[in-house]
């Protein structure tokens, strides 16, 4: 037991290092802004599968782990095909470290009738505004203050919650090169 709970730790020490790398950058980086170019699009509705919970951002990789392999077992168990790149969608309208209301999603070709905590629903469409990220997750929050700050000064409103589609595989993909896209409806 002792050594399970010192790997648990251990595992949380790295985290918040992770963390403290994180914000150091930012603070580094604070004043310097990385250009980000703001386009729309309309988007369709969207079957989807989804596994919803709070988590802190020291979890969230193991979140997202647990979530996507029960995605993906149910969607193999029933021979339903995902149909685009899996996504995350940001609940909360302000950003907590230690406690992130998250939505975990795959699109899929068909609906998919919900089974234990995988959620089978319609993404809405809609108009949205939307960038590219590149780089670590753990930079990511100057795509969002981009993002909000052309939604206000063109004029549009936040019209729900904001996501990420995750265009590369962080298991094969170096963190420097990871490619995010973030997207936020608007009316």
């Amino acid at each position: 037991r002792l050594e399970d709970h010192r790997r648990f730790l251990e595992e949380r020490a790295s985290a918040f290092e992770a963390a403290l790398d994180s914000l150091d950058r930012l603070i580094e980086l604070e004043g310097r802004t990385m250009e980000y170019e703001i386009k729309t699009r309309e988007t369709v509705a969207q079957p989807i599968v989804s596994v919803r919970g709070h988590t802190s951002v020291a979890e969230m990789p193991e979140f997202f782990r647990r979530a996507y392999a029960e995605e993906f077992g149910l969607l193999g168990r029933i021979g339903v095909r995902p149909a685009g790149i899996p996504f995350s969608v940001y609940h909360d309208p302000e950003f907590k470290v230690e406690d992130v209301d998250v939505e975990v999603a795959v699109p899929v070709a068909e609906s998919v009738e919900s089974d234990g905590r995988v959620t089978g629903s319609i993404m809405p469409g809609g108009l949205v505004a939307f960038t590219l990220h590149t780089g670590p997750y753990d930079d990511i929050g100057g795509a969002y203050r981009a993002l909000a700050e052309w939604i206000q000064s063109h004029g549009h409103e936040m019209a729900g919650p904001p996501r990420e589609c995750y265009l590369t595989d962080p298991a094969q993909t170096r963190r420097a090169d990871y490619r995010t896209e973030v997207v936020w409806p608007i009316k």
